[in-house]
């Protein structure tokens, strides 16, 4: 058995200490724990808030999204057909609940005198919105038809000679944008001569659409 001196013991006991102590100092100074932080606090003031008004509630376009939305109206343009004659050139107005309808003579007309040009103007649901000749082939012979764009409306013609050996031309005009409460301009011209068929397609290439003054 070997037995240390006691002076050697008590150095070697208080260095062990010592040791110990640091160590234990460095494992407390390590430790986040043992740190001091600054407190996070809201600045609060010493007022109160102020009460703001509830939102304004938003209007539901459809209420029911799983239903079919209902189709846009177009709001319905007020207008009126237009044309012009010459001087020479009789008009006879006739207006009933359903249409407008004038009546063109070349001059004066006696009791058996036909207009070189009947303009009727009315809903799209009524019977003058057919074509005439396209109803009545017995009285007219249709040699030529089209359609196209006359003063910014929608035309489709007509044209031939009638059984009587006069010539015709016969107008279907709508307006472009037109809905179906929208009016048609529905004009039939005839002609047994080079004058009256000057006349007539001078009136027919003057009809045009006119909207309403705001």
């Amino acid at each position: 058995m070997v037995t240390f001196p006691k002076s050697l013991r008590a150095a070697t006991a208080a260095a062990l200490g010592i040791a110990i102590l640091s160590a234990a100092a460095a494992c407390h100074s390590s430790s986040p724990l043992d740190r001091s932080y600054a407190p996070a606090r809201a600045a609060l003031p010493d007022q109160p808030l102020p009460n703001f008004a509830p939102p304004t509630p938003v209007n539901v376009v459809n209420p029911e999204p799983t239903a079919t939305a209902p189709a846009p109206q177009q709001p319905r343009i007020a207008g009126t057909w237009t044309f012009t004659v010459p001087t020479s050139v009789t008009r006879i107005m006739k207006k009933t609940g359903e249409f407008t309808q004038y009546s063109l003579y070349a001059g004066r007309p006696a009791a058996n005198d036909t207009p070189i040009v009947v303009i009727t103007v009315g809903p799209p649901d009524n019977a003058s919105a057919a074509s005439i000749a396209e109803s009545d082939p017995a009285t007219y012979k249709i040699t030529a038809q089209r359609g196209y764009v006359l003063n910014g409306n929608i035309a489709h013609e007509w044209t031939g000679t009638t059984s009587t050996g006069s010539a015709f031309s016969e107008l279907i005009l709508t307006r472009p944008g037109a809905t179906e409460e929208s009016d048609v301009c529905h004009a039939m011209a005839t002609a047994r001569n080079a004058a009256e068929r000057t006349q007539a397609l001078d009136i027919l290439k003057s009809i045009t659409w006119t909207p309403a003054a705001p």
